[in-house]
Parts: C-alpha cells; structure tokens; sequence
C-alpha cells in the first residue's frame, strides 16, 4: 500500500467484527477525525459505515438526529418547529424526541415513518385493477415499519458531502418503500422537501412552493361513481394543495381537455375572504361542507387543511379571449341538461356586445321551450333598439302587459305589429300615445292570483289555437310584406314624379 505518516491501518481506522448469537454478524468501519484539522468546530467529523446485524441502540450512532427526521418529516411525519415540532438540534437526542411524538417509544419500537403506514386503501387492500399488493392492514404495515431500525442490514453516515458517479447504467430496485427527506440546509423539520414511493403512489411533500404537492391519497368506497344505477366502485381520494405562489403558466399548440364523472365543482373566493388567515376555516365559507355535497348527499365531510396564515382574500378575475371562432353548447337535443341554474350579485354590471349579426332563440320548432319566466327588477331601465327593420311577434295564447307608470308610445316609421293568434296592426306616419295606467296596474295586481288559476286551464286550448294559426300567420306575414312593398314602390315612384315636377318646374321658371 502506499507510504504514509501513519504505522499501520488501525491509526486511520477502527474496524469491528462479530458473529455472536446476541448480536449476530455484522462488519463495522469508522473513520473519525477525519478533517485532520485543529479546528474544533471539524475535528469531530467522521464517516461510518455498518454492513450486516443492526445494532441495538441505533440512536447512539452517528447520524442519529438525521435519522430520526424519517419520522418527523414528510407526510407522514410530524408539525413544524414553530407549530410545537422539533428542530434538527432537538432531535439529536433521537429518542427523546421521539417520545414526545409518540407513546411508548424505544430504540426499537418507533412510530410511523412512511405515509402508506396510515393510508386507509380500501378493505383488505384492495385496487380497481390488477392485483391486490401486498395486502397488509394499517396494523401490519405499521408493525413492519416499527423495525426500520432493528431490521437494518446496512447503515453507513459521514459528516461532509457525498459524491457517487456512474458512467454507465444504473439500476436500483427497492423491494419497500422509500422516502427522501432533504432539509435544504435548515433546521426545521416542518420546512424540509423530499418524496416517498408507496402503496401504489409517488406523494411529495414540500413547505415552500407546494406544502404537499399530494396532501392525501387514500381509498375511498362510498363514492358517488356510479350513481346512474351503474355498479359503484371505489376510487383513489387525491387532494392536493399549492399555497403561496404567483404562477405563470403558458401553453402553445393544440389542447383537448375531457372531464367525465359525477361531480365537477369549481370555487373562487369565498363569503368570508382574509388577506392571510387568522382561523382555520378562514376563506371557506361558501364552499361545501361535505364531499359530495353537490349531489346532495351529505355522509362524509370534505377533506381540509388549516387556513391560518395561508392566502385567502377574494381576488380580481380578468378574463379575455380572441379567436377564429367560438364555439359553445350545454347539453343537446339529444341529452338536454334536466336542470340549469345561473345567480349573479353584483353592485354593477356592464355588458357591451358587438357584432355584425346576432341570432338568438329560445328553444326550436323541434324542441318547444315548455315555460319562460322573467323577471326585471330596476330602478331605472333603459332600452334602446336602432335597426331598420323591427319584427315583434308574439304566438303565445294570451299576452298581458302591465304598466305601473305612465306609458308612452312614439311611432315614427311604417310599423307593424303582431300579437297573438289573430290580433294585426299596421299603421304608416307616425302616432303617439300616453297612458297612465296606475290604477288599473293596482287593480290587475290584486287580481293576478285569480287570472293566473284561470290562465293555466286556458293555457292548453289557447296554445293549440295558437299552433293552428301559425300557417295563417305565416300567409298573412307574407301579404302584408307584399304590400309593405307595393307601399314602398308607390312611394319610389311618387318620389320619382315629385323630381321631375321639380325639375319641369325649375325649367319654367328658368325660361319665363
């Protein structure tokens, strides 16, 4: 070997070896001191590495308070150092630390250091598909992580940095679960990064950006999947969270984005917004209590974290979109919406619309809107309408209009009006009209309760009359129409005749 200061090998190291029935075998290198420095603060560094029988008071090795962070972080792990946890100094007495998380605890009988060892997934561990897994309960599984330690085969810790490099492939198969914790150079272990890989799920978990990018996942059977009769199956109950955050996101190209299920819920905002919350339910009013509470059903409460400190005001929504074209639908013909509700509270709402034409209708000759009610409450309404040519037609049985103020009618043009089965009017000029009809509003309120009973049996014959004179509307339509153009080519030729006079006029004045 090469030449060195030292006489022999037991001066840069301490090597043990044992094959004892009370400690079984085991093969122990230690390296202290190994900065070599007058340095206090680096002369105690040391590395250490451990392969065979596990030892049985783990808490006394190097690295112990790093290795207690196995079950004071991540998801399954414990508060933060600031919500009564416990900071890497604190849990360098990794026993003692441990106890005041959990009951009973000894070097050998710890608590829960992975997520799946409190996962509920689902009667005997059942999956939606494949097989079982493993097939452990909650017992089980936290029976066998409770000899993390005591099981150890191979533990190794060095106080500096550790580099492996690997030109080639690399392959690495982990038979149980695995868990990363990263502290980022901070002592809290409520602040430190990482991920675990177990019971069929990768679940991060992070204080920064994303305090658990996958808060839960647990299996759930008393979904609402299947509620159109259809056999009910459980399904995976993910919840994630992203606090503290200002995100830009940008997406070029072509999307197609395809939802099915029996719940689709979207909440903005809340009735009880706080810039950061001060309460746990802080931003939250409004929203559901239950988890399928938009289906009614109220057995099983919605999963939640505390507000407290987190973001929760109401925000500013902006929205604009241009296109080539936009093309919208709810429901269809085929599969109407049974029920579509729409509310809107506001102090203002401004409302422009541009467009070269507009085509609207309520319902089709192939699927009649069964009723249309509205209702307008204001202040002050104004209504304007410029077009050059206006078509009211109402075909409903009985049309009633109530006024409650004074009424005034200006007809400035050739109009025509059509109300009701077989009511026409047609003038040409222009006419006013001024009604108050106060009284009689107050005296047809009073009465609207008795004419609406009376109205529902009518409704049925008046609409059938209504149908049937549809086809004479039509015809009727296109002979008004016809003289509204006879109308207007009399008046062009008159218009015509009344030039030349002019001009014939003009001429005789010229030559007399």
């Amino acid at each position: 070997m090469p030449e060195t200061d030292y006489e022999d090998v037991d001066d840069l190291v301490s090597a043990q070896e044992t094959a004892t029935e009370t400690t079984g075998k085991y093969f122990c290198i230690d390296v202290p001191d190994y900065e070599n420095t007058t340095d206090s603060a680096e002369s105690d560094k040391q590395s250490y590495l451990r392969v065979g029988a596990a030892t049985t008071a783990w808490a006394a090795e190097p690295g112990a308070d790093l290795a207690a962070l196995a079950y004071l972080t991540g998801a399954a792990g414990r508060m933060s150092a600031t919500d009564g946890g416990y900071t890497l100094a604190e849990a360098a007495n990794a026993v003692s630390a441990l106890s005041s998380v959990y009951e009973d605890v000894t070097a050998g009988d710890l608590g829960d250091p992975f997520i799946d060892d409190q996962r509920d997934r689902g009667k005997g561990n059942e999956r939606p598909d494949g097989a079982a897994g493993h097939g452990s309960t909650i017992a089980e599984r936290r029976a066998a992580s409770a000899k993390l330690h005591s099981n150890v085969g191979w533990r190794d810790h060095t106080d500096g940095n550790r580099i492996s490099t690997t030109r080639g492939d690399k392959v690495e198969v982990v038979y149980g679960n695995y868990k990363l914790v990263v502290m980022g150079r901070q002592p809290d272990p409520g602040c430190a990064m990482g991920w675990e890989a177990n019971g069929d799920h990768v679940q991060d978990f992070a204080d920064g950006t994303m305090p658990g990018a996958s808060v839960t996942v647990e299996w759930v059977t008393n979904t609402s999947y299947g509620s159109d009769g259809a056999k009910t199956r459980g399904a995976w109950l993910l919840q994630n969270s992203t606090e503290r955050v200002y995100q830009y996101e940008r997406n070029a190209g072509n999307f197609r984005v395809q939802s099915w299920g029996d719940l689709f819920e979207t909440y903005i905002g809340s009735e009880n917004p706080e810039t950061f919350g001060t309460t746990d339910d802080a931003g939250t009013q409004g929203h559901p209590t239950y988890r399928d509470e938009g289906l009614g059903k109220r057995d099983v409460l919605a999963p939640s974290t505390s507000s407290i400190d987190l973001p929760r005001g109401n925000p500013t929504i902006i929205e604009r979109t241009w296109a080539t074209k936009i093309d919208s639908q709810t429901g269809s013909l085929k599969k109407p919406v049974p029920d579509i509700t729409e509310k809107k509270w506001a102090d203002t709402i401004f409302e422009r619309t541009w467009a070269k034409s507009i085509d609207t209708n309520l319902g089709t000759a192939e699927s009649w809107v069964g009723s249309l009610n509205e209702g307008v409450w204001a202040e002050t309404i104004q209504s304007y309408r410029v077009a050059g040519f206006v078509l009211d037609m109402a075909t409903a049985g009985l049309v009633i209009d109530l006024f409650a103020a004074p009424r005034i009618v200006l007809e400035l043009a050739a109009s025509l009006q059509i109300t009701g089965p077989v009511k026409v009017e047609w003038s040409l000029g222009w006419s006013w009209t001024f009604q108050n009809l106060h009284n009689e509003a107050t005296a047809a309120k009073n009465e609207l309760t008795t004419m609406k009973n009376e109205l529902c049996g009518a409704t049925t014959l008046l609409a059938t009359t209504a149908q049937t004179s549809i086809a004479n509307l039509k015809t009727e339509l296109s002979v008004t129409k016809t003289k509204v153009s006879e109308v207007c080519a009399t008046v062009t030729k008159n218009d015509i005749a009344l030039g030349n006079f002019k001009a014939d006029l003009n001429n005789f004045i010229f030559l007399g």
